[in-house]
This record gives C-alpha cells, sequence and structure tokens, in this order.
C-alpha cells in the first residue's frame, strides 16, 4: 500500500467516524 492510499483510507475512517458519531447525537436528541 502507498503513503497515498494509506491517507485516502484514513481521510475516510475519520469520515465514517464523523458521520455515525453525528447520527448517534441526531437520535439521542430526540
Amino acid at each position: 500500500m502507498s503513503g497515498a492510499e494509506q491517507g485516502v483510507l484514513l481521510a475516510a475512517i475519520l469520515i465514517v467516524g464523523f458521520a455515525i458519531s453525528q447520527f448517534i447525537q441526531r437520535r439521542r436528541r430526540k
């Protein structure tokens, strides 16, 4: 795996984790 691929993979993991945390917060508020 190249450095660029690792960077893209890390960014994707961060975005997914952020989206899940936002989704959980929205469900908790209701």
